[in-house]
């Protein structure tokens, strides 16, 4: 799958970029995304990964404005402040599944191969 991590932390974007593409899939890094324009570029990946908290545009913005445009990517998102209001907003808002960090690249994984078998 082609999967797109935007975090501002280096060390997570490393350890992500090392982790998925040793198990096959094909990794592109962002560090932010800063306006609307960057979003028909994400209409070229399968999954976005995303922190939460970001310089620009936040996570739940960009999954907003996926959703607005009824984007297929699949959105898996990422916090280090997660609680229930905004683990309901997410829900809400359609992503994929919300992961608090530090969270088990184990559990990444399994999330990735659901949303690969809702692909096929």
């Amino acid at each position: 799958m082609k999967i797109l991590v935007i975090d501002d932390e280096p060390l997570i974007c490393s350890v992500l970029d090392s982790f998925l593409k040793s198990v096959g899939h094909e990794v592109e890094i962002l560090s932010c995304l800063e306006d609307t324009a960057d979003l028909s570029y994400l209409a070229t990946f399968d999954i976005l990964v995303s922190d939460i908290k970001l310089p620009g545009m936040n996570g739940l913005e960009i999954l907003q404005r996926l959703r607005q445009q009824n984007s297929p990517i699949f959105v898996i998102l990422m916090s280090g402040h997660l609680d229930g209001a905004i683990r309901d907003a997410v829900q809400a808002l359609g992503s994929t599944a919300c992961l608090s960090k530090p969270f088990s690249l184990l559990e990444l994984s399994d999330i990735i191969a659901r949303c690969e078998r809702s692909s096929a």
